[in-house]
């Protein structure tokens, strides 16, 4: 299979305006729900009076959490989670307490959107407000390997700072979304949604509403972004369908943006005491921290990942031969935490590359000649982490490092700005272990339709698994029909492994097709067949050929089962320009390089590589969640929480390699849908650093950097750093 660059099928129907999202969807008997949600960070729920609600005349129906009693088992952690955290697990409707601003108490359902809103509006919840508590240790782990004291008692040198990442969101364009609609005479339940993990989907809420899992359909839709909070399981993704089978009738929600930015799961938010030891060779000896990631006040379903990633990710791509880390999960009275795009490398990456840079002004040393004294190299190869297990799987880390810096091009600072450099090195898990099934079959047509259990969120799916298919099979991509969000098996798009994991199981399931049709062929030419350019022909004879809709129907499952991550590497390089009085940055030049192991569109990997820069340089200059002391939120909307726009991003400039596939799948290829991220905010915090003082010691501390952050830590002169 060679790597093609074609147009992307599935963008058409967006052009077009022909994507049903989940606001396009018409069913007759269209109810609408609205979300009551409590107004306060904390306090006693002592109870909620709906009758004014149900009293105006388009409303059908409302409930709080006294009327759906049985309906309230808890959202389930998607990963395994500690038997004791598990009562920190969120029901979906308050009881007893309301614990963050934002927090469903009750719903109503109407006949219109506005009449939902009408009596949400006009329910009266009475809470006893109450100072937020104090944080809540809920869990910590720790990782170690090495002898730390040894390796910080010898170092030559010994950097130590405290790191902050503030809350931030996924916010994609389109905000969450349900629809529902309950059958009770065969008690099947049809629910439309953007889901990342379709059969966790499903499985709970049928756990919830006693349902049979298998008389629960998820149907995916067209989505406006993912980012890690869509597609993640909500209380409302319980609620909607429950609204649903009390009404006999088919019920929608839609989120409203300022309901996004207040109660759709954060991440982010946390808060880092690190050190790293350095040789007088410039040869990392150790590296410690311990940190606490701020949970919110309930477990989400994957509210411990960021911090479980962040914790066996902080070393990355460099030799490390003796590592302690701490990560304690507190609980406060904020939303739930969950992923966002590069959860948990986003935020050790950038704890790590600050400590090399300011490391590497000790030492007097470029932070791109420390950065190579220690990435592991090409010929250490696959590299044992020093955690149990885990290995990388092979690399050129240096040659991606050296193609970032090539890219940036440098020039003179605008007149009152100060210019700067950074860098940040990156490795990642993508396909993670795991399983991933795929069916493909050959139609009477000559098409084949494979359907697997990813669902898209703009990710090119539709494009690269045809590619996978039409090249196993000779024929054309555009024959290739995909179908995606099968309720059938374990799959989903989170943590870049569709490339490796579906687009592997796409690789196996062609293969197995490509055998049967082969063997359909044989029986009938009457002897060995070959496969090439859209029809079947006898080896020996390639004049008697037979068209391949001839050998439908067949079909064929293949899986493919991941026993260890493929990992995906890379480097980004920014140039930045800082007004040292006021603050202001000027993001000028960004750069990522990347090996994806084999591209097999070499233009939707670079789209992922550019979306992943542009929302780290969003995550390090702008975007914050702020809360006050009493846990109210301050960000009111857009004009409170900005995100990069074209005015805001020089042109990204974004390298695909192909230098080592991994082994570790079919197809060699390394997920690449997050990693960018977490380079590119690391990248721009050390050349904001490097721009404030020439050493690049500079005491860039905390995400974002706001210029009242870099006016308030900012040395005055070399000899206060």
């Amino acid at each position: 299979m060679e790597a093609r660059a074609i147009r992307r099928f599935e963008d058409e129907a967006f052009l077009r305006g022909e994507a049903r999202f989940v606001g396009d969807i018409r069913i007759p008997g269209l109810l609408h729900l609205a979300v009551v949600r409590s107004i306060y960070a904390y306090g006693e729920l002592r109870g909620v009076d709906l009758d004014a609600a149900r009293e105006l005349p388009e409303v059908v129906d409302a409930f709080a959490a006294a009327d759906v009693s049985g309906y309230l088992a808890a959202i389930p952690a998607r990963l395994p989670i500690p038997e004791a955290v598990q009562r920190y697990l969120q029901a979906p409707l308050a009881q007893g307490h309301v614990r963050y601003v934002g927090q469903p108490v009750a719903v109503v359902v109407a006949t219109s959107p506005e009449a939902a809103q009408d009596g949400a509006d006009a329910a009266a919840v009475d809470v006893e407000p109450a100072p937020v508590p104090a944080d809540e240790l809920v869990h910590s782990d720790e990782a170690a390997f090495g002898d730390v004291e040894a390796a910080f008692a010898g170092a030559a040198v010994v950097v130590r700072e405290t790191f902050t990442i503030g809350r931030q969101t996924g916010l994609p364009i389109e905000a969450r979304g349900l629809l529902a609609d309950f059958d009770p005479a065969s008690r099947e339940l049809a629910v439309w949604a953007a889901a990342k993990a379709p059969q966790f989907l499903r499985d709970a809420i049928a756990r919830a509403l006693g349902l049979d899992p298998e008389r629960v359909h998820i149907h995916p839709v067209a989505a406006g972004g993912g980012f890690g909070v869509r597609g993640e399981m909500h209380p409302e993704d319980v609620l909607v369908p429950l609204a649903a089978l009390r009404a006999g009738r088919p019920v929608r929600w839609l989120e409203e943006r300022l309901e996004h930015l207040q109660s759709a799961y954060q991440s982010r938010a946390q808060r880092w005491e690190a050190a790293l030891a350095i040789g007088a060779d410039g040869t990392i000896a150790g590296l410690s921290a311990s940190f606490r990631a701020d949970l919110g006040a309930f477990v989400g379903p994957n509210g411990l990942t960021p911090g479980l990633v962040a914790l066996r990710a902080f070393p990355g791509p460099y030799r490390v031969p003796a590592f302690r880390c701490r990560a304690e999960h507190a609980r406060t009275c904020k939303p739930p935490l969950g992923t966002m795009r590069g959860p948990g490398y986003f935020e050790s990456g950038f704890v790590r590359e600050r400590l090399l840079d300011l490391a590497a002004a000790e030492l007097a040393l470029e932070p791109a000649e420390l950065r190579r004294r220690n990435l592991v190299r090409l010929d250490e190869m696959p590299y044992e982490t020093g955690f149990p297990g885990v290995a990388y799987d092979g690399g050129d880390y240096r040659a991606t490092l050296e193609r970032a810096l090539a890219e940036i091009e440098g020039g003179e600072s605008s007149p009152g700005f100060r210019s700067g450099l950074g860098i940040a090195c990156m490795v990642e898990a993508s396909g993670t272990p795991g399983t991933e099934t795929a069916r493909a079959r050959l139609d009477t047509d000559g098409r084949v339709a494979v359907r697997v259990s990813s669902s898209s969120f703009g990710q090119g799916h539709e494009t690269t698994f045809a590619q996978v298919v039409a090249a196993v099979l000779g024929i054309e991509p555009g024959q290739v029909d995909v179908a995606e969000g099968s309720n059938e098996h374990q799959g989903g798009t989170f943590a870049s492994r569709s490339a490796v994991m579906a687009g592997s199981a796409c690789h196996e399931a062609a293969l197995g097709l490509r055998l049967a049709m082969l063997a359909r062929a044989a029986e009938l030419l009457g002897g060995e067949a070959a496969i090439a350019e859209g029809s079947a022909y006898r080896s020996d004879d390639p004049d008697r050929e037979i068209d391949l809709g001839e050998l439908a129907p067949l079909e064929v499952e293949g899986t493919f089962v991941s026993s260890a991550a493929s990992f995906t590497y890379g480097a980004c390089a920014a140039r930045v320009e800082v007004d040292p009085e006021t603050g202001s940055v000027r993001l000028r030049e960004l750069a990522v390089a990347v090996d994806a192991g084999f591209a097999i569109n070499p233009d939707v990997v670079r789209g992922q590589l550019i979306g992943g820069a542009v929302m780290g340089a969003g995550g390090a200059l702008f975007e914050e969640l702020d809360y006050g002391e009493d846990g109210e939120p301050l960000t009111g909307g857009l004009r409170d929480y900005h995100l990069p726009t074209a005015v805001d991003m020089p042109r990204v400039k974004a390298v695909v390699l192909e230098l080592v596939p991994s082994p570790r799948n079919p197809l060699g290829v390394r997920g690449v849908g997050e990693i960018a991220t977490a380079g590119a905010a690391a990248a721009i915090a050390n050349a904001v650093a490097n721009a404030l003082m020439p050493s690049g010691a500079a005491r860039v501390t905390e995400l974002p950097l706001a210029p009242w952050r870099l006016i308030a830590t900012r040395p005055t002169s070399e000899a206060d750093v």
